[in-house]
């Protein structure tokens, strides 16, 4: 197979190449040197491939979780970290970002893609109130103690 490398993207921990086939191209992804996955966009075009490696790279693709996987990590976080009720201060983030996404979809109707909140830029109030904010600092929305959700 005819692999020819065109681009090249490294940051942090990561790191990703745009190849040339055959067939169209295809982007490596690698984290700490190991490959994780080959990207097939064969079908599309030159700066479709650039742009796949780049967002890689530089941590704006996430895997998009699903309802059941985020209710596991929720009661897995929730069990590993139990405190007393009395010592808690607040929701998790992780309760705060379930909370918030279902408020989007279940009083707005929203389908599909939405924003999901930053768990680096977000916020934690001290009385335990979550400011949600995206990756680029865009307010989203806040979670009281109570699990009420107020969006922006």
């Amino acid at each position: 197979m005819n692999r020819q490398e065109i681009f090249k993207y490294t940051a942090y921990n990561k790191e990703s190449i745009v190849i040339d086939t055959l067939n169209g191209y295809e982007v490596d992804l690698y984290q700490n040197g190991k490959l994780l996955k080959t990207k097939k966009a064969h079908q599309y075009a030159k700066q479709y491939a650039l742009n796949l490696a780049k967002d890689w790279t530089f941590r704006t693709v996430k895997k998009k979780p699903t309802i059941i996987n985020k209710i596991t990590k929720i009661f897995k976080r929730n069990k590993a970290d139990y405190t007393p009720k009395e010592e808690r201060k607040g929701l998790s983030y992780a309760v705060a970002e379930y909370k918030y996404v279902s408020h989007l979809r279940d009083h707005f109707g929203l389908i599909g893609e939405i924003e999901y909140p930053n768990e680096q830029a977000s916020k934690q109030h001290r009385d335990g109130t979550w400011l949600l904010l995206s990756i680029t600092g865009v307010r989203l929305g806040t979670v009281s103690n109570n699990g009420t959700v107020r969006t922006t």
